[in-house]
């Protein structure tokens, strides 16, 4: 059943044959029940007062309440498990970054760091960071180029105004660590609090 080429009063058909309805909620009632998230609008409810969308309704009544509520459970256990993850990758480069920063070596100069660039957000803007393993060195960069910045700090090259660098003497366990969040996993296949903590 392609509910997207039904009229709407086709659809209102089959959704009131299968207990959903339609209410409008107003200003009014959202002033009176101090309903302040709510934007007022019609709003569609299955039996048993549950908010849903009409693509989940048109599911509900294909394959059934249940069969749609465990696919969109295990919707959200996945976009919950990623998110997740991107935290903890998030927490493990800014970990490595500062162990760099707090035990590595900030050159004077103008620098050119050569080599494995990974976890590269570097934008046109003049914001962003990055590594650089080295064969001897593992630099952190972070661009320093966005107006307002003081560029007089910079000591890396990076095509625009500059950026920060710094450098700690080449340690394989980081350049691993470092390569295995660039092909965006975990470290030791565990989050991050669990392996530090």
């Amino acid at each position: 059943m392609d509910y997207q080429t039904m009229t709407r009063d086709q659809q209102n058909q089959i959704l009131r044959q299968n207990g959903y309805r339609w209410v409008k909620i107003d200003q009014d009632w959202l002033d009176a029940n101090d309903d302040f998230n709510t934007v007022p609008g019609w709003y569609l409810y299955a039996a048993g007062g549950r908010e849903v969308s009409v693509p989940r309704a048109f599911a509900e009544i294909e394959r059934g309440v249940e069969t749609v509520a465990e696919e969109y459970r295990q919707a959200a256990e996945k976009e919950r498990r990623e998110a997740q993850k991107r935290q903890d990758s998030t927490t493990w480069k800014n970990h490595l970054a500062d162990k760099i920063r707090d035990g590595g070596v900030r050159p004077d100069g103008e620098h050119s760091p050569d080599g494995e660039r990974l976890l590269d957000t570097q934008n046109i803007y003049g914001g962003g960071d990055w590594f650089v393993i080295e064969t001897d060195r593992i630099w952190y960069v972070r661009n320093n180029g966005m107006d307002g910045d003081n560029w007089s700090n910079n000591n890396v090259r990076t095509g625009g105004a500059g950026g920060i660098g710094m450098y700690i003497p080449f340690d394989e366990l980081i350049a691993n660590e470092l390569r295995t969040l660039d092909s965006g996993e975990l470290p030791y296949n565990m989050p991050w609090a669990a392996y530090w903590n």
